[in-house]
């Protein structure tokens, strides 16, 4: 099934047929934008029209929408559920929540403030109460991870499946990791999720390449869920289980995560896919400057040299505190 809109002049010569061909060439001219003149933001009430297309078991169906509802509605669906399920080929291009703009400032207040509240919870419980917090939320993202082939299953399709949902971008890879460090409590795992699935998550929270899905998405929720519980994992294990990050374990997480960077790249050659933003640049990441600077595949050392840098800043406090102990 698919939804979507488009907007007309009043007067304009366009009449909904239901004959597939000159349907499909209507959709064609105004599917990724609206009509010229016809702003939908302050439509003009005596110049412009709203169809609703609507493409479900093979069935098109065009509803023509009266201005008075349509100008009630539009502004309403940036903040309700319309969109929920659509995928992203079914969505009006203009939805996505655009970086640091107001609703993903909220979202990552939010995100900042359960976190915290979570942690302080996790610190009161005693061992039992630790280890059930920790399981629900490696359940969660098992489940989170699983949903999204669901999702695409029911409303994307396989070739969406291929090149994005399997295990091998690196926040799939940090719920493997980071389920295998709470059921093994194993040291070296938990540094894998503090040097390497912490910096990815801040990383991902804070620049989130989402393209058109909107704020009440489930891409974009079960994406914004999936990356506050990576980063609330492993500082549990910090302010909650006493782990205290190491700088000389740190090779050990990049040797644990080099297997699968090798087995993205070969899958990437093989598929065109572009696991672990190996391949090219995403829009709408910092990655494009890296790219405008440096091109591709150019880009990959400015990104390792970010990562230098965060390991730098996640790492200098444990390292300056663990010298001043030892002086002492």
């Amino acid at each position: 099934m698919g939804c979507f809109d488009i907007f007309l002049l009043q007067g304009s010569a366009f009449t909904p047929h239901f004959k597939e061909k000159k349907l499909n060439w209507q959709i064609s001219a105004t599917r990724s934008g609206y009509w010229p003149g016809c702003i939908p933001e302050k439509p003009n009430e005596n110049r412009c029209c709203r169809w609703r297309i609507t493409i479900m078991s093979g069935k098109i169906r065009a509803n023509k929408i009266p201005f008075r509802k349509y100008s009630n509605s539009f502004a309403k669906e940036r903040v309700s559920m319309p969109y929920f399920w659509t995928f992203e080929s079914d969505l009006p291009s203009d939805m996505g929540v655009e970086t640091f703009s107001l609703a993903h400032i909220v979202v990552l207040s939010l995100s900042a403030i359960i976190i915290y509240f979570i942690i302080q919870l996790y610190r009161k419980q005693a061992d039992f109460g630790r280890r059930n917090i920790k399981m629900t939320i490696v359940s969660l993202l098992i489940m989170l991870y699983f949903s999204r082939w669901i999702w695409c299953a029911f409303f994307g399709d396989f070739s969406f499946f291929i090149n994005l949902l399997l295990p091998l971008h690196l926040c799939s890879v940090s719920a493997i990791m980071g389920t295998a460090a709470v059921f093994s409590n194993n040291r070296l795992l938990q540094e894998f999720m503090y040097g390497i699935s912490l910096p990815g998550g801040l990383v991902a929270m804070a620049n989130p390449n989402l393209g058109p899905y909107p704020l009440l998405s489930f891409n974009f929720v079960e994406y914004t869920l999936t990356h506050l519980l990576l980063i609330l994992l492993p500082l549990l294990f910090v302010f909650g289980d006493g782990f205290r990050p190491d700088i000389k374990s740190l090779p050990h997480s990049i040797y644990l995560a080099a297997p699968f960077i090798g087995i993205a790249f070969l899958v990437n050659q093989t598929i065109g896919s572009n696991y672990m933003f190996l391949n090219q640049i995403e829009t709408g990441t910092i990655l494009v400057l890296f790219d405008k600077w440096l091109g591709t595949p150019g880009y990959l050392i400015a990104v390792l040299g970010s990562i230098f840098i965060v390991w730098a800043i996640l790492y200098a406090p444990w390292e300056i505190s663990r010298r001043r102990n030892f002086s002492g």
